[in-house]
């Protein structure tokens, strides 16, 4: 049987007991807690996204900002803060509302649109300034700013030509005023030594060259160039090749020009004081005309690229002896004394036939 004293301690016991499970499981809990309830958050930074101004354009130009901030996103699920950061699946946008404003310079709040639920999101800068114009749209010729500097050594520009000749420009009431041409810039080109075609940007610049807020109506301009080499005159000069013929002293050569142009750099011209010309008179026995090829090193080139010749033969000429012109002489002087004898006999014989009658 239980005494009072025993019957304390048991629930002393039973007491202790219970509250050392209490303390166990809240110390558990506490430390599990967090974890559940605040886990961390991921944190995304989005460089370049495009502000999307909110305005009447077709009343208005704009320009002077900016046109890109940094976006920072964060959130505890990761699928939906990748799904942000792919531009190609964003949903979010950057707006800066210019609906309410009047031409004039302002300082414009910048706003996150479409954001989805589950993220957060944070804009640097939060403003922009900008400049709201009247809107103008002008036709301007486009111009190619090119000069002997881009051409290699000795090669000229002969000619340009630009597709298209000309553009629209549209662009606020101010930046029109200060628009003095449209132009592809080809100052970067170097050591051009050949004609070439070569699609060009194209840009609305001051009077100092420098580039202007604008919309053209073509962003590029095909640019075509005729580059003209070095140029060299020089003699011809022929020259026979080939076997001689048989009987044939020698040939009167006629070339139809005397020149020709040497095209080419500065470097191979200064190879050349003429130009040979080969002539192949084998097995020519009376005259002949033939056209013959003009041709140069690699990287010369002629003009005209071919020539008429002339070729003529001249025969070797045979001298008769002495001996046979003796021969000659003396046949000849013989056949008129021969006949002079034969005339004395028959008038003799005539005369006597008549004493006799």
């Amino acid at each position: 049987m239980f005494t009072r004293e025993r019957v304390t301690n048991i629930m002393y016991a039973l007491l202790s007991l219970t509250f050392s499970l209490i303390l166990f499981f809240n110390t558990k809990s506490s430390t599990f807690t967090p974890g559940i309830i605040a886990p961390n958050r991921i944190e995304e930074t989005i460089q370049s996204v495009n502000i999307q101004p909110i305005y009447d354009t077709n009343k208005y130009f704009i320009q002077g900002y900016e046109p890109t901030v940094t976006v920072r996103l964060s959130s505890l699920n990761r699928i939906l803060l990748s799904g942000e950061v792919n531009e190609e699946t964003r949903t979010f946008r950057v707006v800066a509302d210019l609906s309410q404003l009047e031409e004039g310079t302002h300082v414009v709040p910048l706003k996150i649109q479409n954001l989805t639920s589950g993220l957060d999101a944070s804009i640097e800068p939060t403003n922009i300034t900008v400049t709201i114009e009247r809107l103008e749209t002008k036709t301007f010729p486009v111009e190619v700013n090119i000069s002997n500097t881009n051409l290699a050594e000795g090669y000229l520009l002969a000619g340009t030509k630009v597709d298209p000749t000309e553009v629209q420009v549209t662009t606020g009431h101010e930046s029109m005023l200060e628009i003095a041409k449209v132009v592809a810039n080809l100052d970067s080109l170097e050591g051009v030594n050949k004609n070439l075609s070569k699609e060009i940007p194209i840009y609305a610049v001051d009077k100092d060259g420098e580039i202007l807020s604008a919309i053209l109506s073509k962003e590029k301009a095909v640019v075509t160039l005729e580059i003209k080499a070095p140029q060299k005159e020089v003699p011809l000069i022929f020259e026979q090749t080939g076997t001689m013929p048989q009987g044939i002293s020698h040939f009167d050569i006629r070339l139809s020009q005397q020149t020709a142009v040497l095209i080419g750099s500065l470097d191979l011209l200064a190879n050349y004081e003429s130009l040979t010309v080969p002539i192949d008179i084998s097995n020519i026995r009376e005259k002949t005309e033939r056209s013959i090829t003009l041709s140069a090193s690699e990287g010369v080139f002629v003009h005209p690229q071919q020539i008429m010749v002339t070729i003529s033969p001249v025969p070797i000429v045979v001298e008769e002896s002495s001996e046979d012109e003796k021969t000659s002489t003396s046949s000849t002087s013989a056949k008129p004394q021969q006949s002079s004898e034969t005339s004395t006999t028959e008038n003799i014989v005539e005369n006597t036939s008549t004493t006799t009658n």
